[in-house]
């Protein structure tokens, strides 16, 4: 339920690959929908965060504070459908973009001289 509007929640195969891929649960997947902060994005589509607010309001309402912590910063772009559903369509860990493995002046293969 989101707000007062009861909604069903689908998550698109595509998100579902992504997130497997970016080792994001489907517990932070739901909780994100249902409590994470929502903003406009282009195409109509919505960009949910679960922000530090958002896991401070779960934590008040009753929630683990380990387990809500594990899904802090999470983003899911949704779409709404005209049967009532939100859609996931992809999936992020972190509101970060890009890669953010190794350090930025390693070589990438063997040694460097």
């Amino acid at each position: 339920m989101i707000g007062n509007k009861e909604y069903r929640i689908e998550v698109a195969g595509h998100a579902f690959r992504r997130a497997q891929q970016r080792g994001v649960s489907r517990r932070a997947i739901y909780w994100t929908i249902e409590y994470g902060k929502p903003v406009r994005a282009v195409g109509g589509a919505v960009r949910r965060t679960l922000t530090r607010d958002s896991v401070r309001h779960m934590i008040e309402s009753g929630f683990s504070p380990a387990d809500v912590s594990k899904c802090l910063g999470t983003v899911i772009m949704t779409k709404d459908t005209d049967a009532g559903e939100i859609l996931a369509i992809t999936v992020r860990p972190t509101e970060k973009n890009g890669r953010m493995r190794g350090g930025k002046h390693k070589p990438r293969h063997g040694n460097s001289l």
